[in-house]
Formats: structure tokens, sequence, C-alpha cells
């Protein structure tokens, strides 16, 4: 990756005044636009997910061009060029979209709205090989959304929408094994119509963000901390109005790691 920048993707038209369609690169010292214009487009275009690994930047959204590209939802692009890759998992599905992106390895995992990705049937969920885009066997099918996804060592934790995930009734928020694609036991659960679009994870510790007013056996209102363990909500409860969208997990070399959650 190159250090010092900043990838951001969205709904915008410019950065710094100058032309950016949804996603672009900004200098972390200075905050300008870097060269970097992967340019996407497409009726409705916006990117929603982005996620690093070596000399590559995986976008998703709702494009259907980027990266000098036809690319429909997502795709890979090159640092140093902004140019798209051979990588292409050919999503399918209509409307569809990609909410969520996650690199393990050699594994990337995406999440959203559609019924096929990598050359293989999938709902909404799906774990490609990071070398050819290819759908690997592991295949939660979810029933509904994926809006978030985060991983700890042997699971992968999944939220959005749905009420079944991994072959078990999960509502809106679940761990599946990153073997098999199960869903573990572990089941905070929430309400039937209040969406989860937040993850993050912190030793043993995951942290949950989005519309609903209760979480792992307790009133949590928007914001909640699961024990990994068990799925019981903790005592941690900041309560806040309104939650939007975005957790992250940041740690200092003279601070405790905290949660900070984005709002609007």
């Amino acid at each position: 990756m190159n250090a010092g920048v900043v990838y951001v993707g969205g709904l915008f038209t410019h950065i710094n005044d100058l032309p950016r369609n949804q996603i672009a690169a900004i200098d972390a010292a200075t905050g300008t636009a870097a060269d970097w214009d992967p340019n996407a487009s497409g009726s409705s275009s916006v990117v929603y997910a982005l996620a690093a690994s070596e000399g590559v930047v995986y976008a998703g959204g709702m494009f259907t061009s980027i990266g000098g590209q036809s690319r429909r939802g997502i795709a890979a692009l090159a640092v140093a060029s902004g140019l798209a890759t051979a990588w292409d998992p050919n999503l399918g599905g209509s409307p569809f979209q990609v909410t969520a992106l996650l690199v393990d390895r050699d594994v990337v995992y995406v999440g959203g709205a559609f019924t096929g990705m990598g050359g293989q049937p999938r709902n909404n969920i799906a774990a490609l090989d990071a070398a050819t885009a290819t759908a690997t066997n592991w295949n939660p099918s979810a029933s509904s959304s994926v809006n978030a996804l985060a991983s700890a060592p042997g699971v992968i934790y999944a939220a959005g929408y749905f009420t079944s995930i991994g072959g078990q009734a999960r509502s809106r928020i679940a761990a599946l094994d990153s073997a098999t694609g199960q869903a573990t036991d572990w089941n905070p659960s929430t309400e039937r119509n209040n969406p989860v679009v937040a993850l993050a994870v912190n030793g043993g510790t995951v942290y949950a963000g989005g519309f609903f007013n209760s979480m792992g056996g307790q009133v949590r209102n928007a914001l909640a901390a699961l024990d990994a363990s068990t799925g019981a909500a903790t005592s941690w409860n900041p309560n806040p109005v309104p939650f939007r969208y975005s957790l992250v997990v940041v740690s200092g070399s003279t601070h405790w790691p905290r949660v900070q959650a984005e709002s609007s």
C-alpha cells in the first residue's frame, strides 16, 4: 500500500475542486487529492466499501464501470495507476450492490445484495480467491443483504438485514465459521425489523452499530459491545442518538483501544 495515502469512497463528484467520481486518494498530510482516479460511473453510481491489500485497493458499490473497465459492483484497482486489474468476480443479480469488503490473507469476503459472485450462485455473502476472483466453497447464504463484515481468528462476523445465515436463524448479526461458513452458536440477536450496519472487533469484544433498540439480551440503543464468546452485551453503553453506519477500533501507544462511531 501507499504510505500516507487515504482512500475514500462514497457519493461525490469532486475532491479539492478536482473531478473525482465516487472514489479518490488523498494525501494524509496535506488533504490534497492524488492523481489516482479510478472514476466510478454508471446509473446511481456510488462506492460503499473499500479494502486494501498489497498493491491493490478493492472497491465495492453500485457502479458499472471503474478503473477504465466494465466492472459490476466490485473491482480490484492498482495502487500505482488506479486502473482495474483483470480480477473480476462478475457480480450477479438486479438490483445489485456491494456494501462490505474484508480481506483476510488470500481471501476477499464480500457482503451486499446479490445472487451470484465469482462464477457461483451466492446469496448476499461470498468469499473470493484474491488471485483468481473465483468463489470459494465458503457459502453461508444470507436471506437478505449483508452490510458489514469483520474478522477474528477462525470467525467471520456478518451483519445486515438477514434473518437467516450459515444454515441457522440469526436476526441481523451472526458469527460464521471461517472454514465451513456455518453459523456458530454465537447469537446476540436484535429486533427483526432493525438492521445492524456496522461491526468492529477488538480482542474479546465485538462492537455493533445500527438501528436497533436491544442487543445481546439487553436494552441497547444503536450501539452495543458484545462478548465474543457468549454474545451477551457488556456493560458498555454509550446510548448514541442517532447512530449511522460505521465503526473503527483505534489503538494508540499511550491509550487504551477506543471505539469511534460515525454519526450524522
